[in-house]
């Protein structure tokens, strides 16, 4: 008999409950949230993820605990609270901690970025010649 999870969300954080082994273990510990407490953070014991309002994971942003220093996860949600819009013509590039990336586009412009995902300076090229936009990395 498969064993059935149910993810009980706790205020602390999420544990999986083992309906079949009767056990909960722990699987993250308190979200940590940013400055402005909007983009939520979670770790277990080895790495962080990005986490929605609900603590639930958005998308594919996680790092080792190791690498949790300037993890922000604002790209990840202004892309998820984007799409819940239904709108089109807005990418979002985000980078593996859920951040922005140094480079952004919006209809078929593309230009250098902050850490806020703002544009930076008055250079832009058409999306199709995105390779020749070079970014400063200090931002």
């Amino acid at each position: 008999m498969n064993t059935f999870l149910t993810v009980v969300l706790y205020m602390i954080g999420v544990c999986l409950l083992s309906v079949n082994a009767g056990m909960c273990r722990k699987e993250y510990k308190a979200a940590s949230l940013t400055k402005d407490s909007s983009h939520a953070v979670q770790c277990n014991n080895t790495h962080c993820y990005c986490v929605w309002k609900d603590g639930m994971r958005i998308g594919n942003y996680n790092v080792p605990l190791a690498s949790r220093a300037d993890m922000n996860c604002k790209c990840a949600w202004d892309k998820m609270e984007f799409e819940k819009t239904k709108r089109v013509g807005r990418m979002f590039l985000c980078n593996k901690k859920g951040g922005y990336k140094r480079i952004q586009c919006l209809g078929s412009i593309c230009y250098c970025a902050d850490k806020n995902g703002e544009r930076i300076d008055d250079l832009q090229v058409p999306i199709g010649a995105l390779s020749s936009l070079h970014c400063p990395k200090n931002r």
